[in-house]
């Protein structure tokens, strides 16, 4: 995300708009693989302190 966050300002997005949409679709996406609540939470937080 960090990567694109000069594309984003040239679109009219925020960085922090950016995050929240990815963090859902990757929530959802890795809910329908099977993960659970807990597993998925836990990576979004790892995910989030590496950004």
């Amino acid at each position: 995300l960090n990567q694109v966050e000069k594309d984003a300002e040239v679109l009219g997005m925020e960085k922090e708009a950016l995050v929240e949409d990815f963090m859902i679709a990757y929530g959802e996406a890795l809910n329908n693989i099977g993960f659970t609540t807990n597993e998925i939470m836990r990576m979004s937080a790892h995910g989030l302190v590496a950004a």
